[in-house]
Parts: structure tokens; C-alpha cells; sequence
């Protein structure tokens, strides 16, 4: 799995301004237990929205995002089918990260080709 923009986000403006940023995951044949962050969030980030687009990545396969930091980590979509492509959301309540975190893809089942962008809009809320 390549991820060709992984960075941590940098706040632009004010505290507070509704910001959006999009990381993507590229799988080139890669099996089912490949897991590895798109987009790293810094500490207190509030995640307010999320979506998953995901090309038809192979029969079978599934992927699940998670919030991973240091001490713990936060489901933010339960394995979705992938095998067609789409898209999903997140559709919980705003998440307030109070750690620097990473937003981890798991890809599940068969072996998968092609892409995954996950569009998060947050809002830095500051320490």
C-alpha cells in the first residue's frame, strides 16, 4: 500500500475555521491484513465529517478507518465493502481528538488494486 500524501495537516487561519484535507491510499496487489495511515491529525483536531471513495478494489475486500494515536484508537468506519466502487460516511457524533493520531485504513479479505481517498473536514480547536 503506497500513501503519496501522507503528512500531518497544518492549520490555515483561525482557531476554529472548518477546514478540509484528503489523504489516499494506492494498493497494488496487496492482501487482506494491509493496513497503514493516510493522514495525520495534530492534537485537539474535532473531526466534524468523513468519507471514504474507494475504486473497485477486488472481490471480496473490505476496509475499515480507524483515529490510531498513542493511546488508544477510535473507530471511524466499520469495514466497508469495497469490492464495487463507492463511497461511505461517518455519520457518529464530532470526534475530538486530544492526541496527534493517524487515520489508519485495514484492508480486509481478498487482494486489492486500485485507490482509496479519505476526505476528512475538521476543525483545529488548539490546545
Amino acid at each position: 500500500m503506497k500513501t503519496p500524501n501522507l503528512n500531518t495537516i497544518q492549520q490555515n487561519g483561525e482557531y476554529g475555521n472548518l477546514c478540509i484535507a484528503t489523504g489516499k491510499a494506492i494498493f497494488e496487489g496487496d492482501g487482506g491484513g494491509t493496513a497503514g495511515a493516510v493522514l495525520k491529525l495534530p492534537a485537539m483536531t474535532r473531526i466534524t465529517g468523513f468519507r471514504m471513495v474507494n475504486d473497485a478494489l477486488g472481490a471480496s475486500t473490505t476496509v475499515t478507518v480507524n483515529a490510531v494515536g498513542d493511546t488508544g484508537s477510535t473507530p471511524i468506519l466499520a469495514a466497508t465493502a469495497t469490492d464495487s466502487a463507492g463511497n461511505a460516511l461517518y455519520t457518529g457524533k464530532s470526534l475530538l481528538l486530544p492526541e496527534p493520531t493517524e487515520l489508519q485504513l485495514t484492508l480486509a479479505g481478498g487482494s486489492a488494486t486500485g485507490e482509496v481517498e479519505c476526505i476528512v473536514e475538521y476543525v483545529y480547536v488548539g490546545a
